[in-house]
């Protein structure tokens, strides 16, 4: 026979780990929504501190906005570097001295 109270208990344990697990899950899919970009885990971890009460999303939200800033630019100048390097390859020019410890390229 199942007991009726433990079908009545919340979806959450004493810390409240599971309903902080679910405010952050609602929290990324807004966020998802509304910037129409993909969450990364590092937001999704920082909202569980939201969620759980250890940070407030005014100290959580800049700190969010910086990474999201320092990831976007370091995708731009990844891109810039790549598109240099297939320039000077496809011109027929030299690649930049490659660093101490990288493998040749192949042969082709």
């Amino acid at each position: 026979m199942v007991n009726s109270a433990a079908m009545a208990e919340p979806l959450s344990d004493v810390n409240g780990v599971t309903s902080g697990f679910y405010i952050a899950v609602i929290a990324v899919l807004l966020i998802y929504v509304h910037t129409q970009r993909p969450v990364s885990k590092y937001a999704f971890a920082m909202l569980g501190l939201v969620a759980g009460g250890q940070a407030t999303l005014a100290d959580v939200l800049p700190i969010l906005e910086r990474r999201e800033r320092e990831c976007r630019l370091d995708a731009e100048r990844r891109a810039r570097k790549k598109a240099e390097k297939n320039r000077l390859v496809n011109r027929g020019g030299t690649c930049p001295p490659r660093r101490a410890g990288t493998p040749p390229h192949a042969p082709t």
